[in-house]
């Protein structure tokens, strides 16, 4: 199987993006998935429905960001688990309180594929190189890639903890 990078940066070609913000929206249409913004309880950020033709939901009361994170979510279970999943039986994957701790196998490779996607290595090194004023904090230089990404400040310091790029608070 294919690393998790390697599938974003396929997809990623395959779809045409080359700067931020990534369109999460278009990638999950442009694969033929359904993308549906619903009214959903709150500790359900996103379902991935396989029954018949593979359907996104995403819950509308939630942040725009957290929107993003939640269609880059379900398209990674898509994408890595679709229909070989282990949960066959069942054919929705929920994203909920749950899962949100990353302790399920399938959660964490959705998660990290959530980030790979919403964050790729090569537009995040470009835009940190592109960086004028380094005197600013590195709060405000987190805050900035964040807003570029269109991403929490909390995702993307996991995503930079996680490409090895670690500022200093």
């Amino acid at each position: 199987m294919m690393a998790i990078s390697e599938i974003v940066d396929e997809l990623l070609k395959k779809s045409k993006v080359t700067a931020a913000p990534i369109p999460v929206d278009a990638i999950i249409v442009h694969e033929g998935i359904n993308l549906l913004f619903r009214e959903l309880p709150d500790d359900i950020s996103g379902i991935l429905d396989m029954r018949s033709v593979p359907t996104i939901l995403v819950n509308q009361s939630h942040h725009t960001n957290r929107q993003r994170f939640s269609m880059a979510h379900e398209l990674g279970h898509y994408m890595l688990h679709g229909q070989k999943s282990i949960h066959v039986d069942k054919r929705t994957f929920f994203r909920d309180t749950r899962s949100s701790h990353g302790l399920e196998p399938e959660e964490i490779d959705a998660n990290r594929f959530a980030a790979a996607l919403l964050a790729p290595k090569t537009l995040v090194l470009k835009e940190i190189e592109s960086v004028v004023d380094w005197i600013d904090s590195d709060k405000d230089v987190l805050s900035e890639l964040a807003r570029k990404f269109e991403i929490s400040t909390t995702a993307m310091g996991f995503r930079l903890q996680n490409l090895s790029i670690i500022f200093s608070e």
